[in-house]
Order: structure tokens, then C-alpha cells, then sequence
């Protein structure tokens, strides 16, 4: 178990405790324990693997408070959402990339520490008790592309000197007590980046706002509900103290029936049986899935056709140096041979299932098929460089099925060619209604719609060294979809 390196447990029913014995796998990289309605705290011998880079613990019971995990130097991945998490966040290792605790307990104010991680790209804290004014510094941050604050307690109003970082794309601060005037960059739709900041008390030239008197009204309930916290927690101590000692004299007085009063008297705790709902998993799988490509652990086995010329240049032209053995049709070699990984992702290769959901065909394997038959029949034997160009490259590939999404698979046998050409008219609306299938122009809403659109011309860029990661494809889908949810939910309530 030393050399484990990748530990995932989705999704069983554990029911138990969290155990606390992580600090002997001293080689793991990435834990994922979701869904397993774990209880206790945060296993903090985690604290001490240095190689962790991945920890997913949501939609479990865990509670209590979370320390500093400053020590977790090479962690990139943090996913508790949905647990018990109380008290005030945490302090978060400098290299941090991804963090996700929404639908907790958190309290407090947001760390002004927060808005010097700079390898900070997703934040998620919504759904939780934070209060005070948001650092200006996080929306300033140079790597964040998406940060969501809604449904907390935040108050106080903005600074007139906050700016926004040029990656921001997404941001959510609705449900909150904010008031006063919102930053400019926070207005300014021009740049196609997305704020929700309804149900503020933001000034009145904001559509759907609460009214001021909310908000201080809010303040105080909430200053007064602490209070009353308080003493209800003094009284319920006071109380159970009593209750030792009343117990302490029945026991004594009537020791024929202890096992029955302890058995009446003792209180049952009933455990929570309530499934919240289950929230998109992209935002967290986005990083596993290129994790698990580093660590080697594709399911799929990749395969390939060598030029005799490779094999002289890897086993140098046959050396007896490199001989291993004799095998049944002649003598074996070693040597190495620099890799390649293209999937040729295509639009037919994507199927959908009883229930809609996207599978591969072959995963690229009719491309292998039809190379060895190719070389049988025309006795190819030229060499097949590694050097993939872009038409190869499988973000270049998944940008046009992305394309064929948008515009139909009619449009889209024109061929490559000519949407090269024609991929400006995305950049206005008359260009979109002729290029665009008219069903995708009536169903989305244009927020929505700009943001596929600009993450799909990203993607089939000539120009292969700004081509994005499959992380930030995976990422700007997510916030078209999640555009997409809040248009159709107001629509409904209109």
C-alpha cells in the first residue's frame, strides 16, 4: 500500500467514521471519498503526505472545524462541498488551483490571504454563513476564471478601486447583503464575462434588489438570533448538568432498575437520512481526469504500428547489446520509443446512450484498424512521425464536435475549410443567425450561446499554441450550462 498512489471510493455506503490513518500511504497523490456518508472530522494526517494533490471529500457528514493545511504544498484539487464544515475557513496551501466548499457552515469573514493565491483558478464558498465585505484582492486575482459567493451574509459595498482579474469569466455574489454601487468591471458586459448579483441591496439602478431596510433588518435578526445562540447553549449546558445529577440520585436510589433507566432515559440520536441533490461534478473531474492521465491509470490500452526504421533507431540497428532473448519467431529487443496520444476524437464516434448520455464508439481505434489495413494492402512502410499536427490534436478535434453542436450536421459537411473562413460571423448577431442552427439560436439564451460559442472558437484556433486545456473547455461549458439553468428558471417564473 506504500506505492498506492491514486485511492477512489466513490459513492458506496460507508456509513462509518472518517479514518485517520492516511499518513503511511506517504506516495498518494489523489483521494476521492464522495458520496459515502462518512461522519467525524477531517482526517488531518493527510497533512502530512507531500505528494497529495487531489483530496475530494464531498457530499459526505463530516463536521468540525478545518485547520490550517498551509503544509499541503502540492496540493492543486480541494472538494468538501456538501458536508457539516463549521467555524471559519481555513488557511490554504500557496499553489492551491481548484477550491470547492460550498454548502457547508463556514462563518466569519473571507481571509484576506485568499487574494494572494495566485495559482487560484475555481472558488466556490457559496452556500454558507460568511459575512463582511469581500477582499477586493480575489476578484484581482491573475488566474481566476470563476468565483461564486452567492447565498451568505456578506454586507458592505464595494470599493470604487476593485478591478478584476483578465481571466474572470464567471461570478456569482447574489443572495447576499451588499450594498452600494457595483465596480465597473463587474457592469461592463463587453468583456463576455457573467455576474449574478440579484437579491442585494445594491443601489436602485440594479434589477432585483432588496430594499435597504432588508439588509440592516437582516443584520440585526441575525446579530440577535448569535445572542439568543448563546444563551440557548448556556441554558441546554446549565440544563444537562442538572439532568447528571437527577440521574445520579435515581441510579443510586434504584440500582434494581439501572439497566432500564439508562436504557429509557438515555436520548436517541437520529441520523439524517435526507440526500441533498446532486450538483455538477465537472468542476472537480475536470482536474481528475488530467491527473489520471499523469499517473498512467487509462483503462484503455493504446496501440500502434512501428516503421522498421524506428525499431533500428530504438534497439540501435539490432544491437547484441540490446538482445534479451530468443522468442518463438526469433530473437526479442529492448528499447524505447517516444510515445504519441491523439484519440481522433470525430463527431460519429460520439454516441448517446438509453439515457442520453455521451459515450465513444472506438476511442480512435477504427483509426488504427484502418492504418494496418492501409499498410497490408500498399505495403506501407514510411514512418508515421509523432509530431502531431493540429488537425490531430484532440481539443482541435472536440472543437468542431462542439461546432457541429451549434450549427448542425448539415452546415457542418461543408467540411473544416469553411468554417476556418467563416468563423468571424460568430462575433455578431446577424453572423450567428446565419451560421447558427436555428433551434440552438430559440433555446439558449445569448449569454449562454456566447459563451459555447467563444470557448469553440478557442478550440479550432490555427494557431496551436493558444489552444486552451481540456480543463478550461470542461470549465467554460460548465458556466454556459449553469447561464443557461438561471435563464430557464426566470423564464419559468415569468
Amino acid at each position: 500500500m506504500v506505492k498506492l498512489q491514486s485511492l477512489t471510493l466513490d459513492e458506496n455506503y460507508f456509513n462509518t467514521t472518517m479514518p485517520n490513518w492516511f499518513d503511511s500511504l506517504f506516495n498518494l497523490s489523489i483521494l476521492s471519498l464522495k458520496k459515502n456518508h462518512l461522519k467525524g472530522s477531517f482526517p488531518f494526517s493527510l497533512c502530512k503526505i507531500k505528494k497529495l494533490e487531489v483530496i475530494s471529500f464531498s457530499q459526505n457528514e463530516l463536521s468540525g472545524e478545518l485547520h490550517s493545511l498551509n503544509t499541503l504544498n502540492g496540493l492543486h484539487v480541494l472538494d468538501l462541498r456538501e458536508n457539516r464544515f463549521e467555524f471559519e475557513l481555513p488557511v490554504l496551501p500557496k499553489f492551491v488551483v481548484t477550491v470547492l466548499l460550498s454548502n457547508n457552515s463556514f462563518s466569519g469573514e473571507i481571509p484576506k490571504k485568499f487574494g494572494e493565491l495566485n495559482h487560484l483558478q475555481h472558488l466556490d464558498l457559496s452556500s454558507n454563513r460568511l459575512k463582511g465585505t469581500p477582499p477586493s484582492t480575489l476578484f484581482s486575482l491573475s488566474n481566476l476564471s470563476y468565483l461564486n459567493l452567492a447565498n451568505n451574509v456578506l454586507s458592505g459595498e464595494f470599493s470604487d478601486k476593485l478591478h478584476c482579474g483578465g481571466k474572470l469569466g464567471y461570478v456569482d455574489i447574489s443572495s447576499n447583503k451588499l450594498s452600494g454601487l457595483l465596480p465597473f468591471c463587474l457592469v461592463n458586459s463587453s468583456n463576455g464575462r457573467v455576474v449574478r448579483y440579484a437579491r442585494n441591496c445594491l443601489s436602485f439602478e440594479y434589477k432585483n434588489q432588496q430594499r435597504g431596510s432588508y439588509c440592516k433588518e437582516s443584520g440585526l435578526i441575525w446579530k440577535k438570533f448569535k445572542e439568543w445562540e448563546v444563551i440557548v447553549l448556556g441554558a441546554m449546558i446549565v440544563g444537562f448538568v442538572l439532568l447528571v445529577l437527577v440521574f445520579g440520585v435515581l441510579l443510586c436510589k434504584k440500582c434494581d432498575f439501572r439497566k432500564k433507566s439508562r436504557h429509557d432515559l438515555l436520548p436517541n440520536f437520529v441520523q439524517d437520512k435526507s440526500t441533498a441533490g446532486v450538483s455538477s461534478e465537472v468542476l472537480a473531474n475536470a482536474r481528475f481526469i488530467s491527473q489520471a492521465v499523469k499517473l498512467g491509470t487509462q483503462n484503455t490500452p493504446t496501440c500502434r504500428q512501428f516503421s522498421i526504421q524506428e525499431l533500428k533507431e530504438a534497439t540501435k540497428n539490432f544491437s547484441l547489446s540490446t538482445c534479451i532473448g530468443d522468442g518463438s519467431i526469433g530473437k526479442l529487443y529492448k528499447g524505447v520509443i517516444p510515445g504519441c496520444f491523439s484519440n481522433q476524437l470525430k463527431t460519429k464516434s460520439v454516441l448517446l446512450d438509453e439515457h442520453c448520455i455521451p459515450k465513444l464508439s472506438d476511442y480512435g481505434m477504427s483509426i488504427i484498424k484502418e492504418d494496418i489495413e492501409k499498410f497490408e494492402t500498399k505495403g506501407e512502410k514510411k514512418s508515421k512521425s509523432c509530431e502531431r499536427t493540429k488537425l490531430d490534436n484532440d481539443v482541435y478535434n472536440f472543437g468542431f464536435i462542439m461546432l457541429e453542436s451549434l450549427v448542425g450536421p448539415i452546415t457542418c459537411d461543408k467540411g473544416e475549410s469553411f468554417f476556418l473562413n467563416e468563423k468571424a460571423s460568430f462575433g455578431s448577431q446577424d453572423g450567428r443567425r446565419k451560421i447558427v442552427d436555428p433551434i440552438v439560436l430559440t433555446t439558449c439564451s445569448q449569454e449562454s450561446l456566447s459563451i459555447a460559442i467563444s470557448i469553440t472558437t478557442k478550440c479550432i484556433s490555427q494557431d496551436s499554441s493558444s489552444l486552451p486545456s481540456f480543463e478550461d473547455v470542461l470549465w467554460n461549458l460548465q458556466y454556459a450550462a449553469q447561464v443557461q439553468a438561471t435563464a430557464d428558471a426566470d423564464q419559468k417564473s415569468d
